[in-house]
């Protein structure tokens, strides 16, 4: 890489990072970035994974405290993000991605919309809910296997279609449910990630240069994100979905 590339990338990996702690998202930044410096798409797809791990793995260590106690209900999707994860790494290496590509624009609008209309749902679907019920578990564990899918395979956007579910099924506030969301893509980030270094093609250098800023971005944007009102919050997500899908069409 040259110099102005390498520039480019710190910068830009350590406001991906954080954006990723607090909403998701930040890989549609870095890896048209790491396209527009010469890297094929799959390969710059593949080491925008492995550069951004560091930085949701910062996020997912910042949020700790709002993992307390949850492990009962997070340790089986943890499992579930591993496998699919791996899953969606595999198919990236093995099978072209013209036709998931083509996809990706109707799941940002779904998953924006349900940004939009998830408070609206949540309040219907637990004032239906035995009181000794306490999480949607079967369609959570649905949804966060095939999500995680999604994020081996093409991981842009990630973060905004695991926490416009997680909103959704799970009680308490945004926060916790950004909380989930960050250790989810971390395990799914790191068993396709697993995939890739075995199997697909990886720039090591914008690795190395993604790692370091994205890690610093998403220790801060994990730190500070948890002082954004809930209701800034969602207007953030829903901003990000919406430029997400509007470049997902423009492609």
């Amino acid at each position: 890489m040259t110099f102005e590339s390498v520039v480019a990338v710190a910068l830009v990996g350590l406001f991906a990072g954080s954006i990723n702690s607090v909403v998701g998202s930040g890989g549609l930044i870095t890896f048209p970035l790491l396209v527009s410096i010469g890297l094929p798409p799959v390969t710059a797809n593949i080491t925008n994974n492995l550069g951004v791990l560091p930085g949701i793995l910062a996020a997912t260590f910042s949020y700790r405290n709002r993992l307390r106690g949850e492990w009962a209900i997070l340790g089986p999707q943890l499992v579930l993000a591993g496998l699919g994860g791996m899953f969606g790494g595999v198919l990236l290496v093995v099978f072209p991605g013209e036709v998931f590509e083509a996809l990706v624009p109707f799941l940002m609008i779904f998953a924006t919309s349900l940004i939009l209309v998830g408070p609206a749902i949540r309040r219907i679907l637990w004032k239906s809910t035995p009181t000794h019920l306490t999480e949607k578990v079967i369609p959570l564990s649905a949804s966060t296997f095939l999500s995680c899918i999604y994020g081996g395979y093409f991981g842009a956007g990630q973060g905004v279609l695991l926490l416009s579910y997680l909103t959704v099924l799970l009680k308490g506030s945004l926060h916790r449910a950004n909380a989930y969301k960050n250790a989810l893509v971390t395990i799914s980030n790191a068993t396709a990630a697993m995939i890739f270094v075995w199997l697909g093609p990886v720039a090591w250098g914008a690795v190395a240069v993604l790692a370091v800023s994205s890690a610093v971005g998403g220790a801060l944007g994990g730190r500070y994100g948890q002082l954004i009102p809930e209701k800034v919050y969602r207007a953030v997500m829903v901003l990000i979905g919406v430029i997400a899908t509007t470049a997902f069409l423009v492609r």
